[in-house]
This record gives structure tokens, C-alpha cells and sequence, in this order.
């Protein structure tokens, strides 16, 4: 396995240089300072767009998001069920749990209260 990673490091160094890109090299990597932030960081709020995983193959990401948004809404549906009609067996996906249940199943009285 380390022979094929040297290869392949070898390949990239070969085309990196070969298309005319340089690396930055030993000299100037020692002159940034341990724990400097980033010039230009991406920068979020948690509302934006975050993407739920990262891969660079578009079939694989494009079958994960099938799958995922297919999850969520079969759990979207069966917490309708379990929450709104009386279902107390929805099937919901695996891996998923059903929404606490905060209805009261018996009658409160008066005579309670005191």
C-alpha cells in the first residue's frame, strides 16, 4: 500500500509540475506564524447552506441526498401520524425515534388539583 501512495504522490508532483504550478516551499511555510488564522475563511451562519457530507463524486452525492431526503421525508410523515392522528405505531425510519409524547391520557379533576 505505501509503494501505490508514493506512486500516486509522484504522479501528482509529476502533473502539478508539468502544468506549471510551483509548491510553496520549506522557506516560506516556516515563516507563518503557529496558530495564525486564515486570510480569507469561509465563513457561515447557521442558517446558510451547509452541506450534509463532502465528496467530489457527483453519482455518490447525488444517490446520498436521494437517500437522506427520502429519510426525512418518511419522518416528516410518520411524526404527521404519530403526533396528529391517534397512530402510535407509524413506522418510522430506522435510526429515527419518534418525537416525545407530551398528551395526557387520563382525565384531570378538580379533586386532583388539591
Amino acid at each position: 500500500m505505501t509503494e501505490k501512495l508514493q506512486a500516486r504522490t509522484a504522479e501528482l508532483v509529476r502533473e502539478r509540475t508539468e502544468s506549471g504550478k510551483t509548491f510553496l516551499g520549506a522557506d516560506k511555510l516556516l515563516l507563518v506564524k503557529a496558530g495564525t488564522p486564515a486570510k480569507n475563511p469561509k465563513v457561515s451562519t447557521r442558517w446558510s447552506f451547509r452541506p450534509r457530507f463532502h465528496c467530489s463524486c457527483p453519482t455518490t452525492k447525488a444517490a446520498y441526498l436521494k437517500w437522506y431526503y427520502a429519510m426525512i421525508d418518511d419522518f416528516i410523515d410518520a411524526s404527521y401520524c404519530y403526533r396528529n392522528e391517534p397512530d402510535e405505531e407509524a413506522d418510522f425510519p430506522p435510526g429515527m425515534y419518534k418525537p416525545p409524547n407530551f398528551t395526557l391520557n387520563f382525565q384531570i379533576t378538580a379533586a386532583d388539583l388539591r
